[in-house]
This record gives structure tokens, C-alpha cells and sequence, in this order.
């Protein structure tokens, strides 16, 4: 079951304009801490996480957050039911003589609301203490940015199949982050 959280984030969203999200979340296990944030990836929902809150364990008292993505997805670049953190348009971003998109110099419009929304829940729904933040693809990339670009106190990253994106940008937070735990996966046949 999601439950929803009101959030009222100060930045502006695509818009330009002050946005009321409403961000729901699935959380199980405890109080916290620590607390497990897994941001999932495009098309797909929060509860597709919730088998994991039984296979990784966490301490004691630990909690498990699945924030939902706001935006909908819809064909023909997302099935009806899916979950967005914003819109892609991968095409665009692919090479000549390529057949993946690069998004190291773009700057996803929708990523800082994305990431100031998942901010303010977690805020809201984690515990005070370790916190460990992770997504899978489009959602290790909102995890990326809360970790490069903010001072917000994370225990460890958690990267898995994400792409980097706005490198300049991140590469800027790196130092301060100098000495955090990342855990960065890929499969070896996805595409």
C-alpha cells in the first residue's frame, strides 16, 4: 500500500512556478535508524521495491522508503501505469554511430524537482541517522544528484544502472563527498 506524503518543495517546478507534490512512498521495517531510500527506475513503481525489504537486511528497527515517482508515464516511451522522476527523450540524446544516449553534458529538466521532492519525503519519512540512498536507473540518477549537489547528510550511495548525467555539475560535489561508500552495479547484458 502507498501512502502519500504532502510536500510543499520550495524549488520551482518545469513550470516555474512554487508546486505542491505529492510524493507517495511505501515504507516498511521500522522507526530507523538507518533508513533505506530506493528510488526506482523509469516505468516503474515504488512497489516494485517491496520484495527487497525482505532480502536486504537491515538492522534492527531499520526503514525501508520507496518514494513513487510523480510523473506518469504514458506510450510511447513508458507503459500506462508506469512511474517517471521527469520525462525522458532519449532519442535525442544518442550519437551518430551510436546506439545509446549520452546525457554526461545534458541537464534533465525535471531532475532538480525530482530531487528536491525525494529531499523534502525524506525529511519527512526517514528517521534521524544513517541514511542510505539508492535508485536503479533513472532513479540512481535523482540519487546522484541529491548526493553531489546537496550538503544532505547520506551514509551511503547505492548506484545501480544508472548513466551519469550534468557531469560538470556533479563533478563540482565530489570532493565533498570524498570517503562515502558507493555501491555501483550494472549487469553485464543489460542494454
Amino acid at each position: 500500500m502507498l501512502a502519500s506524503a504532502s510536500l510543499l518543495v520550495g524549488a520551482p517546478s518545469h513550470a516555474g512556478h512554487a508546486h505542491l507534490s505529492h510524493l507517495a512512498a511505501v515504507v516498511r521495517g521500522g522507526e530507523g535508524p538507518p533508513t533505506l531510500v530506493l528510488l526506482h527506475g523509469y516505468a516503474a513503481k515504488a512497489t516494485d521495491w517491496v520484495p527487497f525489504a525482505t532480502t536486504i537486511v537491515l538492522p534492527a528497527g531499520g526503514r525501508y522508503v520507496f518514494p513513487q515517482a510523480p510523473e506518469p508515464t504514458r506510450p510511447p516511451d513508458g507503459p500506462i501505469g508506469g512511474r517517471a522522476w521527469w520525462r525522458l527523450d532519449l532519442e535525442s540524446h544518442v550519437r551518430p554511430g551510436s546506439q545509446l544516449p549520452d546525457l554526461a553534458t545534458f541537464h534533465p529538466l525535471g531532475i532538480d524537482f525530482a530531487a528536491a521532492s525525494v529531499r523534502a519525503l525524506v525529511r519527512e519519512r526517514a528517521s534521524s541517522g544513517s541514511l542510505f540512498l539508492g535508485g536503479f536507473s533513472q532513479g540512481a540518477m535523482v540519487a546522484s544528484q541529491i548526493a553531489f549537489t546537496t550538503d544532505d547528510a547520506i551514509t551511503a550511495l547505492v548506484l545501480l544502472s544508472g548513466t551519469p548525467v550534468d557531469v560538470a555539475t556533479w563533478r563540482r560535489g565530489f570532493a565533498r563527498r570524498r570517503g562515502l561508500p558507493v555501491f555501483m552495479s550494472h549487469g553485464r547484458a543489460d542494454r
